[in-house]
């Protein structure tokens, strides 16, 4: 997961990227019934990765 806005990290997290005093920017435009969504997320990502996470590594929902 990463964490952007001063949003906090769980405390079972291990791996992560936090930027703190860094801002995920969004903006969502609409012309002539089409939408789009512009983000600066990836260039805040840079190079963190983390692996694919399924049904498998997730684990059964408590509360579905």
């Amino acid at each position: 997961n990463a964490y952007f806005n001063g949003a906090s990290v769980c405390r079972h997290e291990k791996h992560f990227l936090k930027e703190e005093n860094r801002t995920v920017s969004v903006e969502l435009g609409c012309a002539d019934g089409d939408c789009s969504l512009k983000t600066g997320l990836f260039a805040l990502l840079n190079d963190f990765r983390d692996g694919i996470h399924c049904s498998e590594t997730l684990g059964c929902a408590f509360e579905p």
